[in-house]
Formats: structure tokens, C-alpha cells, sequence
């Protein structure tokens, strides 16, 4: 019974996930295009009104649906012509930006999304600069846990200052996101217990061994934080085997044991969408039990959703307690050897 109940007892959720989960929703990337303003040139020469720019962003998801993006873009370097006043004004200078904008996606499914973004950016050219109104939309695939690819059409909205007047820039790009901590999930290790020492027994009268007990358990259960998948994701990470471990022993010293898996997510999305999701996370630990040997009549699988939570939904932490795995094995009778 000692035995038993030390394969099941080691913690799963720990202060550490909190910071794993503030990990996992950050991300950054870079990021490279054409540009072209509109409104730069009342002359058709001297004029250079496209050329190719740059970016670097960092974004921290809230959700599978909304972020918060940081970005600085070099938009190149252009020739303008402004009239004002009855003279030309010529210029050659660089255009920077520095944009803060809400990022809002919508899953299309597992790895691609569509997103917009609108906000504010601060712009620099030469001796001009201003503050704009900056939008974007695009689109983007994760083609890994950790890496993804997007196309975007950035715009920022009329520029005004000294010798430019409502200037507008446009960055069409391809970019390359990293995100952090989507690869190694806490791993959890059964606890060293010091083995009993042994009892010499008194002598005793030699008689027919009696037939060996019968224990019964007590049912058991264990709550998997949804760490040991990707983000918006049923696949289990490769270091999620190590959180299975005293669960599969279990199952394999024990034929009799039955493990009822159930997969939860947050309240993040369409009903239909998490009960779906909540589905394969469940199905996700059984193939992986049974690809360890376990007898597929040992375990059964079911998603409930968002139903239960056990935090709020209302902060990233409480969501990420929420995305969640619970096993539960019932009580079951097995005969201890001596």
C-alpha cells in the first residue's frame, strides 16, 4: 500500500508554473519589407517614395486572442518634395517609428491565425517628427511550438509637422517570431523515501501459509497543468513524458487500475472550440499511455471544456491553472506479495 501511494503523491503544480506561464506568452520577432509613403512629393523629380525597411517587435499574449505589441520599424530612407508657401522644400532623410498597439487574432485553427492591430507610434524624419495613428493586419502560422512565420500591411496615418503634411508610410513584411518557454514544462520527481528497517521476528511455530491479503485502495486523483502542452495546442511538449512517469508506472504494475483522463482549458474562445481542444488534450495522454504499454481497456478520455475552473479566469495565471489535465483512479483491489 506504501508502494502504491508513493507513485501518485509527488506535486504537480508548483510557485514555479507562474513564472513559466508569464514566459510561454512572450514573445519576439523581426521582421523585413517594401515601404512607400504617399503625400511625400508635389514634384515628380527629385522624388524617391519606396524603399525597403525593418522591424523588431515584442508582444505578450493575454489570451489566444488579444496582445500587446512593441514595435520599432526603420522605414528607409526617401526623397520628398513638399511645396509650402509658394517654395519647394527638398528632402533626403530617414523614417523611423515607434509603435504601441493592442495585437486581436482569431485562431483559425491550432497553428494559423489572421490578426489586426491598431494603436499609436511616434515618428521621426530628420527634423520633422509626430505622433500618428499606426493600424496592421496580416497574417501568421506557427510552424512550430516555439517559431512562427507572418505577413503584415502596417500603415501609419498622417504625419504632420514642419515641412511634411498629412504623410502616410506603409510597410508591407514577412517577419519571424520566437516564442519563449512553449518547449520545457516543469518536471516533477517522486519523493526519496528512506526504505523501513527490518523487524527480526520472533520465532514462531511452523504452519500452512495463509493465502495472501487482499488490499483495496483509495481512489486517486491528479490535476496536469496545461503547461505540458503548446499554447492553443493538444500536442504534448517533449519533456511532458517525465510529468506521466509515476502515472504510467502505476498502470502497468497494476493491469486492474482504470484511469479516467479528463482535459479542461480556460474560457478564452468559442464554447464548441474549448470542448473540442479540452478532447484532444485528454486524448493526447492516453495514446501516449498506451504507447507505453498500457492496455487501451485501462484508460477512457473526455474534455469537459471550460466548465470547472479552479481560478479565475479573469488573469493570465487563473487561465493557465484552468488549461489543465485531471486523472483520477478509482479504488481497485490487488494482492500484496511478501
Amino acid at each position: 500500500m506504501k508502494k502504491l501511494a508513493l507513485l501518485v503523491s509527488a506535486a504537480l503544480l508548483s510557485g514555479g508554473m507562474a513564472s513559466n506561464a508569464i514566459a510561454q506568452q512572450t514573445y519576439v520577432g523581426a521582421k523585413v519589407g517594401t515601404t512607400w509613403i504617399d503625400d511625400g512629393c508635389d514634384q515628380s523629380s527629385p522624388c524617391d517614395d519606396d524603399t525597403y525597411g525593418v522591424g523588431l517587435y515584442l508582444g505578450y499574449d493575454f489570451s489566444d486572442y488579444v496582445a500587446l505589441e512593441l514595435g520599432y520599424d526603420y522605414l528607409g530612407e526617401f526623397k520628398t518634395n513638399i511645396n509650402k508657401g509658394g517654395a519647394n522644400y527638398f528632402s533626403e532623410q530617414k523614417l523611423t517609428a515607434l509603435s504601441l498597439a493592442p495585437k486581436f487574432s482569431l485562431p483559425l485553427n491550432e497553428k494559423f491565425d489572421l490578426f489586426a492591430k491598431i494603436g499609436g507610434a511616434y515618428m521621426d524624419f530628420g527634423d520633422d517628427n509626430d505622433t500618428v495613428l499606426t493600424g496592421g493586419v496580416g497574417a501568421e502560422y506557427s510552424y512550430t511550438d516555439n517559431f512562427a512565420v507572418r505577413i503584415e500591411y502596417q500603415r501609419f496615418q498622417n504625419m504632420t509637422d514642419y515641412y511634411v503634411k498629412d504623410l502616410d508610410a506603409n510597410f508591407l513584411s514577412l517577419g519571424l517570431t520566437y516564442r519563449f518557454g512553449q518547449s520545457a514544462p516543469a518536471v516533477y520527481q517522486e519523493p526519496v523515501v528512506a526504505e523501513p528497517k527490518a523487524v527480526e521476528p520472533e520465532p514462531v511455530k511452523e504452519m500452512e501459509p495463509a493465502p495472501q491479503p487482499v488490499t483495496a485502495t483509495q481512489m486517486i486523483s491528479e490535476s496536469f497543468n496545461a503547461e505540458l502542452f503548446s499554447n492553443n495546442s493538444s500536442t504534448l511538449t517533449p519533456a511532458a513524458a517525465d510529468s506521466f512517469k509515476p502515472l504510467l508506472n502505476l498502470l502497468l504494475t497494476y493491469p486492474q487500475a482504470k484511469a479516467e483522463i479528463v482535459g479542461y482549458t480556460d474560457s478564452s474562445g468559442a464554447a464548441s472550440y474549448n470542448q473540442k481542444l479540452s478532447e484532444k488534450r485528454a486524448e493526447s495522454v492516453a495514446d501516449y499511455l498506451i504507447s507505453e504499454g498500457v492496455d487501451p481497456q485501462q484508460v477512457t478520455a473526455s474534455g469537459k471544456g471550460e466548465n470547472n475552473p479552479i481560478a479565475s479566469n479573469a488573469t493570465a495565471e487563473g487561465r493557465s491553472e484552468n488549461r489543465r489535465v485531471e486523472v483520477t483512479i478509482p479504488s481497485f483491489e490487488h494482492t500484496e506479495t511478501k
